[in-house]
């Protein structure tokens, strides 16, 4: 067992992120090993990388709150969360991914990385933090529980070997380019101008 004295915190910089992306890499090959179904191949690329840039380089807005930590032990990069806020009712706070290098596990890393987001949502006065947790048929779950969370829901799959389609659906296309057509908004703003005007 590491010596949690040992275990330091910090904000992560754009010099950290290449060391993140492997994390992430890492932590995202596993979810298509176990869940090929649930995650496009392509993902890492296309959303992953530039989300986890982004956040990077706006988290001195605590008010968006998407921040990412980095933990070190002797200096030596050992783990990252990134927390941003949660899309549940409530407001409050997400635990988007949490990663610790193999050669740091069950050493306290985890545990100081989950510990300094419970901190920050008790700054805040966050309603919940929330961590989606997917069933990798390892100690996932186990690992929250120990830190206090509580399951409140589990999401069940019907048809759980269908593939994805090539590419994400996109919904809602046809009305998002409705509304950005400026003739079209010119329009409806006339008619909202004789509503006014007719009451």
């Amino acid at each position: 067992m590491t010596d949690t004295s040992d275990i330091h915190l910090r904000p992560a910089t754009r010099d950290d992120l290449a060391t993140i992306l492997e994390g992430c890499r890492d932590t995202l090959d596993r979810h298509l090993e176990h869940l090929p179904f649930a995650f496009y191949e392509g993902s890492f690329d296309t959303f992953y990388k530039p989300y986890i840039a982004t956040c990077i380089d706006t988290q001195e807005r605590v008010d968006e709150a998407r921040i990412v930590h980095l933990a070190e032990v002797g200096g030596a990069f050992a783990g990252y969360v990134v927390i941003a806020d949660s899309m549940n009712n409530g407001g409050g706070f997400e635990i988007f991914d949490i990663h610790v290098l193999p050669g740091f596990r069950k050493k306290g890393v985890g545990e100081a990385l989950l510990d300094w987001c419970k901190s920050l949502a008790e700054e805040f006065d966050a309603h919940n933090l929330d961590a989606t947790v997917w069933t990798l048929g390892d100690t996932r779950e186990d690992f929250f529980a120990a830190s206090g969370f509580t399951k409140v829901n589990a999401r069940w799959r019907f048809g759980t070997t269908n593939p994805l389609p090539p590419e994400p659906v996109q919904r809602f296309t046809r009305f998002k380019a409705f509304l950005k057509n400026p003739d079209v908004l010119w329009v409806i703003i006339a008619a909202l101008c004789l509503l006014v005007v007719a009451t």
